[in-house]
């Protein structure tokens, strides 16, 4: 058992939990209606409470003691446990359910013994706002009806290569952020249009910027428009930016490595918030939008270097 006597609880406190019944305990967490989902120091599904038969669509007993990894094929991405074991604190992932169309938020939280040794991680998943949205399906082209072979449109014989292609037509469906990585010329941004014709929001506009090709004070006003007279040279009627072009579609940021600091707060503020302010512009503007970022960058070590946001790569690496 982990100790529970930690610094920031009182005493009475601590007595309160010994106190509390084992069969209250479990009462909880079998009632709780969000999924609570616990592994063990070696990824072992050690709990999980029924809420997986209403998130995964398999009921819990199908899961308890198999490897997470083996466990999560053709259920859920990405797989959090390496993630949350390499970040030593609780990251925030956003997960898809392939069997019951969902998206979720899931909080992933480490938890170590009195020696500092990682013992557990408890992750408890939250319904996404940015599910799919039926108000973005397209009524005589639902999405159960969309159905695009990318192995008819690209050429490619290596397995890995074939189960990214599968993996990206079965994102493809899903309401989620989408991280594509690999180097110049390997047909990343083609590979991000594909996914936007074979998704629901497939009527509405896809709207791609190579985000390394334009200077960072441009960048902004391009991505997010401008108010009139908002700097010398502005259109006097201001400007509409991509993101609200791409309003109900799909927005593709390519090289995202390239972008500045002070960017990427703009750029994860639009993720968490579906909102940006137009340059001279104090009033938020809100856009419904799904959005496909690329980069040839080894951006774990673009983090290590303090060069790129964590909290923005995890937001992206949905897929």
């Amino acid at each position: 058992m982990l100790d529970i006597s930690k610094p920031s609880h009182s005493q009475e406190y601590i007595d309160y939990l010994n106190a509390i019944p084992r069969e209250t305990l479990l009462t909880i967490l079998e009632n709780a209606f969000s999924e609570i989902y616990v592994l063990d120091k070696n990824g072992r599904i050690i709990y999980i409470n029924p809420a997986a038969i209403r998130l995964y669509g398999v009921p819990p007993e199908d899961l308890i003691n198999k490897n997470s990894k083996t466990a999560k094929k053709d259920l859920w991405d990405p797989y959090s446990f390496d993630m949350t074991k390499q970040a030593h604190r609780a990251i925030v992932t956003e997960s898809i359910y392939y069997k019951t169309n969902r998206s979720m938020i899931c909080i992933n939280v480490p938890v170590y013994n009195d020696n500092d040794e990682f013992e557990l991680m408890v992750s408890t998943s939250l319904d996404n706002i940015r599910a799919v949205d039926l108000s973005y399906r397209d009524l005589r082209n639902p999405i159960e009806s969309i159905n695009l072979d990318f192995s008819d449109e690209i050429i490619g014989k290596s397995i890995l290569f074939e189960q990214c292609l599968a993996d990206l037509e079965k994102a493809a469906k899903f309401d989620c952020n989408i991280l594509i990585l690999g180097e110049s010329g390997t047909g990343k941004s083609y590979l991000a249009q594909m996914v936007h014709e074979g998704s629901p929001r497939n009527h509405k506009p896809f709207v791609a910027i190579n985000c390394g090709a334009i200077p960072d004070g441009l960048l902004e006003s391009e991505l997010f428009g401008y108010m009139p007279g908002a700097f010398t040279g502005a259109n006097v009627k201001g400007k509409i930016g991509l993101l609200k072009n791409a309003d109900g579609g799909t927005i593709f940021l390519d090289e995202i490595g390239e972008l500045s600091p002070a960017m990427q707060v703009k750029i994860l503020d639009v993720l968490e918030n579906k909102r940006f302010f137009p340059v001279g512009s104090n009033k938020p503007e809100y856009v419904n939008i799904r959005i496909i970022a690329a980069t040839n960058q080894n951006l774990m070590n673009a983090i290590r270097e303090k060069k790129f946001r964590e909290d923005l790569y995890w937001r992206l690496n949905t897929v």
